[in-house]
C-alpha cells in the first residue's frame, strides 16, 4: 500500500452533537469495522463537550475519535482502511494527547508502542476485554500515587 501524507497534513474538525455529525462519524466507524457499537447517545454526550473529532486529508474523512473531554480519556479511535499503515492513527493520538485510553485487549500492544501503560485490572465488556491505559509520562507526575499503579510484586 503506498503511503500518503495523511499523517502529517490532516485537518481536524470538531463535530457538532447533531444527527448529521453522528452519521458522518458513524460512516467512518462502519467503514473501518470498529469492533464496538458507537451509539448516538455516546456520540452526543461527548460531542457536546467538543470530544468528537474527524480528521480529513484532501477533503476525505480519514479518521475519527471520541474523547471524554472532562476525563481526557480516549473512548474510540478508528482510521479509514485506505489510510491505515500510514502513521495516521499514531499521529492522531499524539495530536489529541489523551492522558487516559480505554483500550480493547488486542490493541494494547499498539498503545504500548505509543508509550501508554496498562493500569488496574482488565474489564470484561459485552464482547471484549478492555484495559484502562495511561500515558507513561503521567506516571512520573503521580508521585506517591504511582505505587497504586505498579504491580504488587515490585518492592519499594
Amino acid at each position: 500500500m503506498p503511503q500518503c501524507e495523511c499523517a502529517t497534513k490532516y485537518y481536524p474538525e470538531v463535530l457538532a452533537p447533531t444527527m448529521d455529525g453522528y452519521k458522518r462519524a458513524k460512516r467512518l466507524f462502519n467503514k473501518g469495522k470498529h469492533p464496538t457499537f458507537i451509539g448516538f447517545d455516546m456520540f452526543r454526550k461527548n460531542a457536546e463537550n467538543g470530544g468528537c473529532i474527524i480528521f480529513t486529508f484532501n477533503g476525505v474523512d480519514c479518521s475519527t475519535v471520541i474523547v471524554n473531554e472532562k476525563k481526557n480519556c480516549l473512548l474510540a479511535l478508528n482510521v479509514n482502511p485506505d489510510h491505515r499503515g500510514h502513521g495516521l492513527g499514531s499521529s492522531v493520538v499524539n495530536y489529541i494527547k489523551p492522558t487516559w485510553a480505554r483500550v480493547i485487549e488486542f490493541r494494547v500492544p499498539w498503545f504500548e508502542n505509543l508509550d501508554y501503560v496498562k493500569i488496574g485490572t482488565p474489564k470484561k465488556g459485552r464482547k471484549f476485554i478492555t484495559w484502562v491505559m495511561v500515558r507513561k509520562e503521567t506516571m512520573a507526575l503521580a508521585g506517591r500515587l504511582r505505587s497504586i499503579f505498579e504491580p504488587k510484586n515490585n518492592p519499594r
